[in-house]
């Protein structure tokens, strides 16, 4: 078993050895922390507003674009190179959390608040489908694969902790508005980052097959293939998962733990100023011992490095998640629902890794950023 760990321990110290992989991973982390961090700062603003009505019915707004938007931004990965599209939504995220965070220092209405969020919140949800299908590109071997997922779980789950720790210390000292200008600040720097792979970066198509053979005087004719092309393409990310049982089965998995990690921002504030009598800032603090799980089980995710199948260990975690979310409901105290944050967060974490790999196993390269846009894993 011993040199089992250490060759996986060998495969991680590859990741971290790939000056590409070493760009595309900071970037990520500092992505993550910019996006948990400023999801918990719109949180706070609006649970402090309206309570946890207003905080629910935030969230839900924020979500519902990015769930409709993702497969359609998501399929730019499949027709242009994915580092540039990376590095596109990098800087679009720093322009608009820093125009929140200049909203909110001018003292903007709310509904300019939320509207900007919704917008940041759309944003965000585009880069994880694009570093997810990069990453194949990038590696040399499936356990190498497995391994960038590790350390892209760990990332996102150090994130997960990090983000709502600066969340909330950057709320004491300067409110929400700080927190939108440190997300802004992550972000830019994460551009820089992988400025580089995306210049070196190659197209992945040819010119668009479906005005092959046609004349210029056909231009009415190319248009509505090009039309029907782009639907076609709309659309391809779900045909795949549709004409796949195995990849239905694990987009489920990730669709509902999606779900599962937007419940948890709720929980964290009503956990923390309801239930602990703690202020807008203790939500970020409560919010970190779920991520401090999400670290331990990305951690544990080494483990699946090298396994053929990962079916089991999936649908293990994500009932390890699902169910300590459950259990929160019926916990005695304080103390109890601090201890089933952590188990939750241990099951996210290894549900994030385990079915980022099963996808990347399973969809076609052609369609893998729309199969992972209409997942939002």
């Amino acid at each position: 078993m011993l040199p089992g760990m250490l060759g996986r321990f060998g495969v991680i110290a590859a990741v971290f050895r790939s000056p590409i992989l070493r760009r595309l991973e900071a970037a990520y982390l500092l992505f993550s922390f910019g996006e948990w961090s400023t999801w918990v700062a719109v949180i706070v603003y609006a649970y402090e507003r309206g309570g946890v009505g207003e905080a629910g019915v935030v969230v839900f707004v924020e979500l519902a674009p990015s769930v409709v938007g993702a497969p359609a931004v998501s399929a730019l990965g499949d027709r242009y190179p994915r580092a540039r599209v990376l590095l596109g939504t990098y800087v679009v995220q720093a322009v608009l959390m820093a125009t929140v965070a200049i909203a909110l220092t001018g003292g903007a209405s709310p509904i300019v608040v939320y509207l900007l969020a919704i917008l940041t919140a759309s944003a965000v949800a585009f880069s994880r489908p694009v570093h997810a299908s990069l990453l194949p590109e990038v590696v040399a071997s499936p356990d190498d694969l497995t391994a960038a997922n590790v350390v892209s779980g760990m990332f996102e789950s150090a994130g997960s902790l990090v983000g709502p720790l600066g969340a909330g210390i950057l709320i004491g000292l300067g409110g929400p508005a700080a927190v939108f200008a440190a997300g802004a600040a992550a972000n830019a720097i994460a551009s820089i980052a992988v400025f580089r792979v995306a210049r070196a970066a190659r197209p992945l198509r040819a010119p668009d097959p479906a005005a092959r053979g046609l004349q210029a005087s056909d231009a009415l004719i190319v248009q509505d293939a090009r039309r029907r092309s782009a639907m076609s393409e709309l659309a391809g990310g779900l045909a795949a998962i549709w004409a796949d049982r195995r990849l239905r089965a694990v987009i489920a998995i990730a669709s509902w733990a999606t779900f599962l990690v937007g419940a948890l921002d709720i929980f964290y504030a009503v956990l923390a100023l309801d239930l602990m009598g703690l202020d807008g800032s203790g939500v970020g603090f409560v919010g970190a011992l779920g991520g401090v799980g999400a670290v331990a089980g990305s951690a544990a995710a080494l483990l699946l490095v090298g396994r053929e199948r990962l079916g089991v260990a999936v649908v293990g975690s994500a009932i390890l998640f699902g169910g300590a979310i459950a259990a929160i409901a019926v916990a005695p105290g304080p103390g109890a629902a601090a201890l089933l944050l952590l188990v939750a967060g241990t099951g996210s974490g290894l549900t994030y890794v385990g079915t980022q790999t099963l996808i990347q196993r399973l969809a076609g390269d052609d369609v893998m950023s729309r199969v992972f846009g209409s997942s939002r894993v």
